[in-house]
């Protein structure tokens, strides 16, 4: 007995089909990940609220404000996961709520409701809808422009940023007003590594929380930058003939603005960011390490896998040419190889100014100096240890084939492109 096999097409319907996505979605996804904290001590803060014209999150340190019209669910707090994933069932949902903070998402026959709260509970956000007492009258400071490249160079800042709660000032990113530059800074380190590198002028130096670096980042554009910060009348001594002095109140807080209505409102960081020029060398290197990017990180990436799992530790000898090293003694691995592509170069200036002010020195100590020729060999004959994998990371974030290390001596830093700091580690004996 013969089978016949018959195909049969099966239409799906078109209520299962997945709607096309609103560009608000997006928003709400962004906010519901980058912003809003699902392990609040505050139940609420784990709500998006909706004033009729925006939707807003906030964690009592970051906040974003987003246009999203809901004329018929004004002032209501509703619970963000589930709002977001009822939004992204339908194409064009009516929201709707009623007394008793119900909100009803409809499209059709589809309907889901929500139970929300009521937004009075909701904490108030600087900057936003609630301003300092002492600023009276006084408008917000305007601080200037972040552009898309400025937020291109504040993502690479978070690769450098602190873990340590213990350093809170090293966990976010110092926006550095212009000093003796044109522009402005960002800088971000942990202690191991520094990155610098300059971003359109910002006229007050505030320290940017990593969390809000990743949501501007995330969102990109450019953004208008401003800041509580503000003048109050300090207190004047009894008796005296001056009126009251005025005092700069820096900014406790700081929004950024996008063109599209886009708010991203931030508290700053209060602490104080190390002073980080003490320990970036001045002026040129003794020795200057020219390599071929991509065949550095080749060497040093294969090298780390010798190295001691602790340290990471990747040693340099510079004596003409040079050599790379590393080992791990508690398995007796070792590995060590000549990079010719890396071509070291000396500056012959630097090494003898070096040695006129050691001569200089020992000449107003009553000390006998050593000849010339023997500081010289010694500054030509450079060793010094890196750990592999900062040193990798930095390489990575550069952009250029070649890379140019500049070296003073084996316990003081190195400076990479100009832009990267890393500091050196005791070679092992």
């Amino acid at each position: 007995m013969s089978t016949k096999t018959i195909k049969v097409k099966v239409s799906v319907p078109s209520a299962t089909k997945k709607p096309a996505k609103d560009p608000s979605i997006k928003l709400l996804k962004i906010m519901n990940t980058k912003v809003i904290n699902h392990n609040s001590v505050l139940p609420i803060l784990e709500d998006i609220y909706l004033t009729g014209k925006e939707a807003v999150a906030y964690d009592l340190q970051l906040a974003m404000v987003m246009p999203f019209k809901t004329p018929k669910a004004k002032g209501v707090c509703v619970p963000a996961d589930m709002f977001l994933k009822s939004m992204e069932r339908c194409k064009e949902p009516e929201i709707t709520a009623d007394k008793n903070f119900g909100v009803f998402i409809t499209e059709g026959k589809r309907l889901m409701k929500l139970q929300g709260e009521n937004p009075d509970n909701y904490a108030l956000i600087p900057l936003y809808n609630q301003k300092p007492e002492a600023m009276g009258n006084q408008e917000y400071a305007t601080l200037g422009t972040i552009t898309e490249n400025d937020l291109a160079i504040i993502k690479n800042c978070l690769s450098f940023v602190s873990r340590d709660d213990l350093r809170p000032a090293m966990t976010g990113i110092l926006i550095e007003a212009p000093q003796e530059y044109q522009q402005s800074l960002a800088i971000a380190t942990d202690a191991h590594r520094l990155y610098q590198e300059k971003i359109s002028p910002i006229s007050e130096t505030f320290i940017l929380p990593a969390k809000a670096a990743k949501l501007l980042a995330e969102l990109g554009g450019d953004w208008e930058v401003t800041a509580d910060s503000h003048w109050k009348n300090d207190i004047v001594a009894v008796g005296s003939d001056q009126g009251p002095a005025q005092k700069y109140i820096p900014a406790d807080n700081v929004c950024f603005t996008r063109k599209d209505g886009i708010q991203v409102i931030t508290r700053t960081i209060d602490a104080r960011f190390p002073d980080w020029r003490v320990v970036w060398p001045q002026g040129e290197g003794n020795v200057i390490l020219n390599a071929d990017r991509a065949i550095l990180m080749d060497e040093i990436q294969f090298a780390q896998q010798y190295a001691n799992r602790s340290t990471n530790q990747v040693a340099f000898s510079i004596n003409g040419s040079c050599h790379i090293a590393s080992q791990d003694v508690d398995f007796s691995f070792e590995y060590q190889n000549e990079v010719e592509q890396a071509i070291p170069e000396w500056n012959e200036e630097v090494i003898r100014s070096s040695y006129d002010a050691i001569k200089a020195k020992n000449n107003a100590a009553g000390k006998e100096t050593f000849p010339y020729e023997q500081f010289q060999k010694e500054c030509k004959e450079m060793a010094t240890a890196f750990n592999g994998k900062f040193l990798l990371e930095i390489l990575t974030k550069c952009e250029d084939e070649r890379v140019s290390i500049k070296l003073w001596s084996p316990n003081k830093a190195a400076i990479v492109n100009d832009k990267f700091l890393i500091m050196p580690l005791m070679l092992n004996q």
